[in-house]
């Protein structure tokens, strides 16, 4: 397993926060369900969404367009 998540991992992330409601602008986007640093969070392979929103694949997030 890799440290870091695969580009499309983190391009299925960045889409399912930027449609949640969680999502805060500080000046750096945050989840205000967990406090992280959304940049920093989804690039790590082994991060989860607390709340579920994640794939667990990335075409799974293009499935559900």
């Amino acid at each position: 397993m890799s440290l870091f998540a695969s580009a499309p991992m983190q391009a299925a992330r960045w889409a399912a926060c930027n449609q949640c409601p969680h999502k805060a602008d500080l000046g750096f986007l945050i989840c205000r369900a967990c406090s992280c640093i959304l940049a920093s969070k989804i690039s790590i392979e082994a991060a989860q969404c607390p709340l579920g929103k994640w794939p667990d694949k990335p075409e799974e997030a293009l499935s559900q367009d």
